[in-house]
């Protein structure tokens, strides 16, 4: 029977542990939130649950994962099957976090940076929830191992770079701003190989099948859109608008914190030792692995970075930068082994002990991080939820809801749902919106304490419902929560009915 390797039972164990985490999480959330109720209306339509008159899909978010969570719900699955499958992808992203530090340096890193992502507070909260953050990054991973492998390493090339180009397909098609990461393998490219690239079929192969996969989303904007090219990128309505020097700095304050303090210790060693590439700069053309390595890692990590500051001046989430965080642990995991060779020097396990210190300090603060942050957003639209169901329940399926959690009435209460107000009028006029009511003729209106960028000031919680006082002869409260209200313990929302 063949020996297991030291580093192949510690994978298991982090895998495993990794596992554990995520499965005490995974379905916690009592709702939905605004993004994944969207993609799950979708789901739902895709899967022939649903005919929505006021849904489509957004031209501006790939529906992969619409299609691919319709398919189970064509096949019988409910919310928790769909939550396992995030699970699993959550852990495909650990295991590929390993091979990818292996096959850019060695086993050792490659342990450290997977279990660093495996207790990483940030990715275990959002393996709890239907968002295309978690999906995405990992088929981005399985794409960067491939190439890595078939392009930098030149093993089974045209093999391999089919597979990169199908999950780099797979994760544009998952999310759009993974586009964005094309930019630094373009430049890895044109070091290893400079303009000769074009004569390399193997990566034209790589190229067609990112088009392929992508090709659904493209002909469904070139279809459903006059103008497919604004309607994806949202040119000229707000959507690229940098946020400058600000903007840059922000950003990498937000990356930084994210990371936690001994995640961030550990990064900043890893930084530390990688930048000395910049001293063999003129190296990088003559094939000098190492310094490829360096640069490699270095342009990854900064790719998000500068695309936000220059196309996002809204403030981001740290899950933004999930195509990255793996790769700062790979050079975190870097910085470790060079510290510890250094410190070995002087004792043979101090080096040991010092990484052993920082990753358990470190793994400590983020599960506990984590653990906080998922209990207390468990609940979040909760109330929403409830309300949903209960006009499932108390309505019939060509009813019309106004809601201002759009997305997320119409996944639970499976009706057509149309915002409280369309335009910014109506935000700042009570007769508007009274007008729009009676033009409409909502089955029910509701108003709750979520979304209050999507409510008017004069419908937002204890304001909605004392208009609604004010205008009995059109709304009657028919569903509220909690059950139990009084005027210290108001209700978080009302339904009403509409009467005018």
């Amino acid at each position: 029977m063949p020996k297991i390797s030291k580093f192949t039972i510690l994978l298991i164990l982090i895998l495993l542990f990794s596992f554990i985490l995520r499965l005490m999480y995974f379905n916690d959330n009592t709702a939905e939130w605004w993004d994944s109720a969207d993609y799950m209306v979708g789901a739902k339509e895709i899967a022939g649950k649903v005919d929505l008159d006021n849904y489509e899909l957004n031209p501006r978010r790939p529906f992969f994962l619409s299609l691919f969570w319709g398919a189970l719900i064509f096949l019988g699955a409910n919310d928790m099957v769909l939550h396992f499958s995030v699970l699993i992808l959550s852990m495909l992203a650990v295991w590929f976090t390993y091979l990818i530090g292996k096959e850019i340096y060695n086993e050792k890193i490659g342990l450290i940076a997977s279990l660093m992502l495996g207790v990483f507070w940030s990715h275990l909260f959002h393996t709890a929830r239907l968002l295309t953050d978690v999906v995405a990054s990992t088929f981005w991973l399985i794409a960067l191992y491939f190439f890595i492998k078939g392009y930098l390493k030149d093993k089974k090339t045209v093999k391999n770079l089919i597979l990169f180009g199908i999950f780099f397909g797979l994760s544009w098609f998952t999310r759009s701003a993974i586009i964005m990461m094309l930019a630094p393998l373009f430049l890895i490219v044109l070091t290893k190989d400079k303009l000769k690239f074009l004569k390399k079929k193997s990566l034209w192969f790589g190229i067609l099948a990112i088009l392929i996969v992508i090709s659904p989303f493209f002909i469904y904007l070139f279809t459903q859109y006059d103008n497919p090219v604004q309607a994806y990128t949202g040119v000229g309505q707000g959507r690229f608008e940098g946020g400058g020097i600000k903007g840059f700095t922000s950003n990498i304050s937000l990356f930084i914190n994210s990371l936690m303090l001994p995640f961030t210790i550990i990064f900043l060693i890893g930084l530390f030792f990688l930048l000395d590439f910049f001293l063999g700069l003129d190296l990088l053309f003559k094939d000098n692995g190492e310094i490829r390595n360096k640069f490699f890692l270095f342009i990854l990590l900064i790719t998000p970075i500068i695309f936000f500051g220059l196309t996002f001046s809204r403030a981001l989430e740290e899950r933004y930068f999930f195509p990255i965080f793996p790769i700062a642990f790979i050079i975190g995991g870097y910085g470790l082994t060079r510290l510890s060779d250094y410190l070995n020097k002087y004792y043979k396990y101090f080096g040991l002990l010092v990484i052993l210190g920082l990753l358990i300090w470190g793994s400590v603060i983020n599960i506990a991080q984590a653990d906080s942050l998922v209990k207390s957003k468990s609940e979040g639209f909760a109330e929403v939820k409830y309300a949903g169901e209960w006009i499932k329940a108390n309505s019939n399926k060509d009813d019309v809801v106004m809601s201002a959690s759009k997305f997320q009435n119409m996944y639970y209460s499976e009706r057509d749902t149309i915002p409280l107000c369309p335009d910014k009028e109506c935000m700042t006029n009570q007769e508007l919106f009274l007008k729009r009511l009676k033009d409409t003729k909502p089955k029910y209106i509701v108003f709750s304490i979520y979304e209050p960028g999507f409510t008017p000031e004069y419908l937002y919680f204890i304001k909605g419902y004392i208009f609604a006082q004010n205008n009995r002869d059109k709304l009657k409260p028919v569903y509220w929560y909690p059950k139990e209200v009084d005027d210290n313990n108001p209700p978080r929302i009302v339904v009403y009915g509409y009467i005018g």
